[in-house]
């Protein structure tokens, strides 16, 4: 069922074993019938499975009510509970806030930002992302806290090279987009495509009201050099991974103005050893400076991002040495282990 079927990452000599609770989100238990799902978020409970399981701990998904053999609703003898990201908080909130008033064991929050709710007075460790902006605000508000900065973790490195195969038809060069796109992303990569760019966009779209594919009409409008993964431009998570693999740049637009929650997508960028054209709002924007992957643009700004392109055109950064150094920090079997420490 789980990732563990397509390898692991890197072998660690194991601890000593220890009882591991996953807490769901409302995706997890999904897998079997309908696959990750099309949003990172719905992925992450699975990694972490497959990597506590290969350090030689058992792992069990916790959520209310078992919905599968791997899922249990009883916390008693398990050593740890983790919680990974927000999907993990935002559903049975009162069946989660009783569990960690209770639970006897160690209580582990991994999240992708600030707190939210104040769930974080249940937890015994807090593990933000590698942002300093994000440690002093956790800090701030929870000085007696083993609050600890951590590494993002990059997707498994074997799902991500499992199977891939060039699925462009010639060497042009090729400037790719994945994830949720907002009407100022789309109209920039049009811009972009009508301007003599190949681009590629695979992800959901949103318009303002909702998440969604693109209607016939709508596909029917876009430029001929504009490529989707599929006829609406969603696809199920993993299904991107040929297209960044080989394409030759990635944007990392950013929602807002102002540097908010980390982005997974530009550790998805760089782990697959894409270069990266990145907003400047972008609160770990500075990997790409550490992994010399790219430029840091204007948020914003469309001829900033043109320029950038031409920039990365002419430089023809090593991929390989991208990916490597990316892989080296965002490794997801040293971070598991160094979450149960």
């Amino acid at each position: 069922m789980l990732l563990a079927r397509r390898g692991s990452t890197n072998n660690y000599n194991r601890e000593e074993e220890m009882k591991v609770l996953i807490k769901t989100n409302s995706y997890t238990h999904n897998l079997e019938a309908k696959g990750i799902g099309n949003h990172i978020g719905t992925y992450w409970n699975f990694l972490h499975y497959d990597c506590f399981k290969q350090l030689g701990h058992e792992v069990t998904f916790y959520e209310k009510t078992e919905k599968l053999p791997q899922i249990t609703n009883n916390c008693e003898g398990y050593d740890i509970l983790l919680c990974r990201g927000y999907l993990s908080l935002r559903y049975e909130n009162e069946f989660l806030v009783k569990t960690l008033k209770t639970f006897k064991g160690r209580k582990i929050l991994y999240l992708e930002g600030r707190d939210e709710g104040d769930i974080g007075q249940y937890f015994d460790t807090i593990f933000i992302p590698e942002l300093k902006s994000i440690e002093d605000k956790w800090r701030k508000k929870y000085p007696n806290k083993d609050i600890r900065p951590i590494s993002w973790t990059s997707v498994d490195f074997n799902f991500m090279d499992k199977d891939i195969v060039n699925p462009y038809p010639d060497n042009k060069f090729r400037t790719i987009y994945t994830g949720i796109f907002t009407q100022r992303f789309l109209d920039n990569l049009i811009k972009l495509a009508n301007m003599g760019e190949s681009i590629v966009l695979g992800g959901i779209y949103y318009d303002g009201k909702i998440c969604r594919g693109f209607t016939k009409e709508e596909k029917e409008k876009l430029p001929s050099n504009l490529q989707l993964f599929s006829n609406n431009g969603i696809f199920l998570f993993g299904g991107h991974f040929p297209y960044l693999k080989y394409a030759d740049l990635a944007i990392c637009f950013y929602a807002y103005s102002f540097e908010g929650g980390l982005s997974s997508k530009l550790i998805e960028y760089l782990n697959c050893g894409l270069p990266v054209i990145c907003e400047d709002t972008v609160p770990n924007r500075y990997r790409v400076e550490q992994y010399n992957a790219g430029s840091i643009i204007k948020w914003d700004d469309f001829n900033s991002l043109y320029e950038g392109i031409q920039k990365e055109k002419k430089l023809k950064r090593d991929k390989n040495d991208i990916k490597n150094k990316a892989r080296n920090i965002h490794n997801p079997t040293k971070i598991s282990e160094e979450i149960l420490k």
